[in-house]
């Protein structure tokens, strides 16, 4: 629910006290969380060998880079592209609080489904392919009412497939402190060559957004690799 109301909440600091009010509230934040867990986590830290992690998750660490490359170019192309749909600090914050609003609507459904759903691949396959298709649409949305629907759309079929992502990779894992750090590692990587994809969109056509059309692509290919490496073969599909 913090993804519904601190967009709209930022959007006021920043229209009354400024952006470097802004900024300096949300490294307060950060730093405060860092205290929080350097004091009440050591008990709680996970060691792990870095290389041996990356070798028991042979077969999902494409899949780690496709899902890592998708979210950077989100997350750099959707703010930088709304700037020119909305200008006004309150709005651009209310803006990405509606967008929240749909996140948690799809966590509300999948609730909803999780004891109903005993296969994944008949509902990560669609839905996956869905979410590419939302997103080279936004790419091309072209007036504010476009925009503010395909990315909806993206923001509750992201939402929905997400936790499944996350349980494809520990599926097919041998342990659980290694999948997550290669698939940390993996995605962030993938995060930051989908972030210079979309700033060099931004740069080469003057429109970031048109490198949504890459993360639609990231998709489609996620659903390649995770049939052809037969993850979950037909007999056993999840």
């Amino acid at each position: 629910m913090l993804n519904v109301f601190l967009p709209a909440a930022a959007g006021f600091i920043a229209r009354d006290f400024g952006f470097r009010a802004l900024f300096f509230s949300a490294a307060a934040i950060n730093i405060l969380a860092l205290v929080f867990v350097k004091r009440t986590g050591k008990d709680r830290l996970l060691h792990f060998d870095i290389k041996k992690a990356l070798k028991n998750t042979e077969g999902v660490r494409t899949l780690n880079m496709l899902e890592g490359i998708f979210e950077g170019i989100l997350w750099t192309a959707v703010p930088l592209a709304t700037i020119s749909f909305i200008t006004a600090e309150v709005d651009y914050g209310l803006f990405f609080s509606y967008l929240g609003l749909f996140g948690a609507l799809a966590a509300v459904v999948l609730a909803r489904m999780s004891d109903r759903l005993k296969r994944r691949t008949l509902f990560i396959y669609p839905t996956v392919m869905l979410l590419g298709i939302s997103t080279i649409l936004a790419a091309f949305s072209n007036t504010l009412i476009l925009w503010a629907i395909a990315n909806a759309a993206i923001a509750f079929i992201w939402a929905l497939v997400a936790p499944f992502q996350v349980a494809v990779v520990l599926d097919k894992s041998k342990n659980l402190v290694d999948a997550m750090a290669s698939r940390e590692f993996f995605m962030n990587l993938g995060r930051v060559m989908g972030g210079f994809a979309a700033i060099v969109s931004l740069i080469l056509f003057g429109l970031s957004e048109y490198s949504l059309v890459a993360a639609g692509i990231t998709m489609f290919l996620y659903v390649h690799v995770l049939h052809t490496k037969k993850l979950y073969p037909k007999h056993i599909a999840r």
